[in-house]
Order: structure tokens, then C-alpha cells, then sequence
């Protein structure tokens, strides 16, 4: 993680689809599972059009995490993709573009989870997400506070679950109608920390919400 490549093509995962690693033995083995270790952001470009690589997760950090642009971009054959144990905070444009979009790839092992601590996603970041497979649910955490134009452009999504309140969501900065994932996919979102105060007690209320009307 420590090479900076100044574009896609200066990387030569690019042309080839592929990378290999030395193993101890000294054979070669190619990568299909990469956990991004702690304290350590994902460089821009680092594993663009990379066709093999088929799962990815984070492990825990005590630092707040970015991944950089387009560092996962065509990684169609990733089925497995986990967020949850490090500290994202940023996630660039284009970052994980295209992710399960060739058939050939498997079913997601779980939903999409995007976690409390990123607050910002890029432009087209989870584009084309199943584009031509199955369609995935995502779970929002309630840090988002930006999301970026055509973030969610062409995913297929089949429902939204964000973690924070009918609130937190209305504040978010959608860069346009694609950002929005309930856009496009008529899906529904489930807001599942609504507070409403009663007699000074806090009751909690679940809302589903599609994209023009909510349902108590």
C-alpha cells in the first residue's frame, strides 16, 4: 500500500486483471483475498480492474481509514466486500465501482454495510453495484453526512436500511437524483433509529419509507 500511482493505467493491474504474491516457499499464488490492514489507507488506483480478487476486509484500526479513487473500480468478481471492522471514513469516487457486476461472480455472503464512521462517499463510489446480477440490500450507518453524483447510479438494490433517524437522512447531501440509492430502484428505506418523545419518554419507532411517501 505504500506505491502511488498517478492513474489507472500507470498501474499494471490495469492491463493484466490479475496480481500475483511470493509466498514464504517462494511460490507464486494469485491474490483473490486481501485484508487491508490497521491504520492504513487503500492508495488511489491500488487494485483497478484486479478480475481475481474476490473478497475484501478491513481489519480493526484505531485511525481513520480513506479509500482512495477507483481503488477497487472493476473488481466485478468481488462477492464478499466487509467494512465493518476498520475505520472508514472516506470512500473516493469511483472507489468501489462495478463491484459484483459479471455473472459469473457469486451471491453477496451479506448485505452491504457501509459503517457509522464514513461520513463521505464519492462520486459514482458503489456504481453499477450487481449491475447485471442480483440486487443486494444496503445498510446506511448514521455518519453519512455527503454523498456524492451517480454514487449509486445503475446499482441494483433491493432495499435501504440507515441506521440513524428520519433527521440524519433528510440532512444528507445528496449530489443528485443518483446519489440517492432509493432512486432508480423503487426500493424501499427503513429508518431504524426514529426517536419520538412521549410524556419524556423515548420511544423508538421503525418507518418505512419509499421514494414519495412514508408508512408508519
Amino acid at each position: 500500500f505504500n506505491i502511488s500511482f498517478g492513474n489507472e493505467y500507470s498501474n499494471p493491474i490495469c492491463y493484466s486483471g490479475r496480481i500475483y504474491y511470493k509466498q514464504i516457499c517462494g511460490t507464486l499464488v494469485l491474490l483473490k483475498d486481501i485484508e487491508i490492514p490497521s491504520n492504513t489507507d487503500v492508495p488511489d488506483y491500488s487494485f483497478y480492474n484486479c478480475k481475481c480478487l474476490e473478497t475484501i476486509e478491513f481489519l480493526p484500526s484505531n485511525s481513520y481509514q480513506t479509500v482512495g479513487k477507483s481503488a477497487f473500480e472493476l473488481c466485478e468478481y468481488v462477492s464478499y466486500l466487509n467494512m465493518s471492522r476498520g475505520r472508514v471514513k472516506t470512500i473516493g469516487d469511483r472507489a468501489f465501482m462495478g463491484l459484483l457486476s459479471e455473472e459469473g461472480s457469486s451471491m453477496w455472503q451479506y448485505s452491504l454495510y457501509i459503517p457509522d464512521t464514513v461520513t463521505t462517499i464519492g462520486k459514482k463510489a458503489f456504481a453499477d453495484l450487481g449491475y447485471n446480477h442480483v440486487s443486494t440490500s444496503i445498510l446506511l450507518g448514521e455518519g453519512i453526512k455527503t454523498i456524492g453524483e451517480k454514487a449509486f447510479e445503475n446499482a441494483k438494490i433491493s432495499d435501504v436500511y440507515f441506521k440513524g433517524t428520519m433527521s440524519q437522512w433528510v440532512d444528507i447531501d445528496f449530489g443528485d437524483l443518483y446519489a440517492n440509492p432509493l432512486y432508480q430502484n423503487n426500493c424501499s428505506l427503513y429508518i431504524i433509529k426514529t426517536e419520538q418523545r412521549f410524556g419524556g419518554n423515548i420511544m423508538k419507532k421503525r418507518y418505512r419509507v419509499n421514494y414519495k411517501r412514508v408508512i408508519t
